[in-house]
């Protein structure tokens, strides 16, 4: 069996989640992080499910606005379904 992997880039802005947290993908998981002073700090890195992310935030106090948590709600069930997504849409492509 053959494993294709997109090499992205760059990490790919997925959701704002709030004024000071975004979610974010590498292609290889999706990455929560802060924003500090003026840059963002990527502090979670999640591969598996929706829930285990939305979990996850909820564990760990980051703020979700209710626009970030539709969007949230939409994701598809599983990082590697959401990968599939992405490329579909061009996501992680070399321009």
């Amino acid at each position: 069996m053959t494993h294709e992997h997109t090499h992205w880039p760059a990490n790919v802005d997925v959701i704002q989640l709030s004024k000071n947290w975004k979610l974010s993908s590498d292609g290889v998981q999706w990455i929560i992080s802060k924003r500090r002073k003026n840059k963002y700090e990527p502090l979670f890195f999640i591969a598996s499910t929706r829930g285990h992310l939305i979990t996850n935030l909820r564990w760990n106090g980051v703020t979700v606005t209710k626009r970030a948590q539709k969007a949230l709600d939409r994701l598809p069930d599983t990082f590697k379904e959401w990968v599939v997504d992405a490329k579909a849409r061009g996501m992680g492509q070399k321009a």
